[in-house]
C-alpha cells in the first residue's frame, strides 16, 4: 500500500501545520467484471454465473436490511442499519415519529480475527506493508533519484526499511 505526506491545513493549538501520512490508491477501480474474472480463474464456476450472483447480491441484501436484519457475509464482513435522527427529540414517546429520521446509514464491518497475543486483525486489510508513494514513480520512470523520498532518517525508503518494492506495472 502507498503512502505520501499530507499537510494539516489548519494549524494545531501551538500554530503548527503538521504532518501526516496519507493513503494513495493507485490503479482503477475493480469493478464485478474483474472481480468475477479473477474468481473465475481461482475456482471451477464461470466467470458470468460468479457475476450474476454479485450483481445480486445488493438486491437480496436490500431485501433484508430493510426488514431491519444484520447480514454478515463470511470473510467479510457485516452490514447494518443505524438511523439518525434529525432536530430535537420530543418529549412524549407517543410523538415519536419516523420523520425524525434524518438519514438511514449503512454500517460495514469488516471481519476481523484475534490472534493469542489479542492482536485484532481485519480480514480486509492483513498483510499490508507500506512503501512510500516516491518508490511507485521511480520504478515507473526508471528514475534513480534517492532524494525527496518523504523521510528523515537517510534510507530513502519513505521509512519503510524493507526493499521489497514490487512494480505493479510488470
Amino acid at each position: 500500500m502507498y503512502y505520501r505526506e499530507k499537510q494539516d491545513p489548519m494549524p494545531d493549538r501551538d500554530g503548527n501545520q503538521l504532518w501526516r501520512p496519507e493513503i494513495v490508491r493507485t490503479g482503477k477501480i475493480v469493478d464485478v467484471k474483474e472481480l468475477s474474472k479473477l474468481i473465475s480463474t481461482a475456482t471451477t464456476v464461470t466467470q458470468a454465473d460468479i457475476a450474476a450472483v454479485l450483481y445480486s447480491l445488493p438486491q437480496f441484501m436490500n431485501v433484508h436490511l430493510k426488514e431491519g436484519h444484520t447480514i454478515r457475509l463470511d470473510g467479510l464482513g457485516t452490514f447494518t442499519v443505524y438511523g439518525r435522527s434529525k432536530g430535537k427529540g420530543v418529549l412524549e414517546k407517543k410523538d415519536v415519529r419516523p420523520s425524525q429520521f434524518g438519514s438511514l446509514v449503512l454500517k460495514f464491518t469488516p471481519e476481523y480475527s484475534i490472534s493469542v497475543g489479542g492482536v485484532r486483525t481485519r480480514a480486509l486489510l492483513n498483510d499490508i506493508e507500506f512503501t512510500h508513494i516516491d518508490r511507485l514513480v521511480k520504478g515507473l520512470s526508471g528514475t534513480s533519484d534517492n532524494n525527496n523520498t518523504g523521510d528523515n532518517n537517510g534510507d530513502n525508503d519513505g521509512g519503510n526499511n524493507d526493499n521489497n518494492f514490487v512494480d505493479p506495472a510488470a
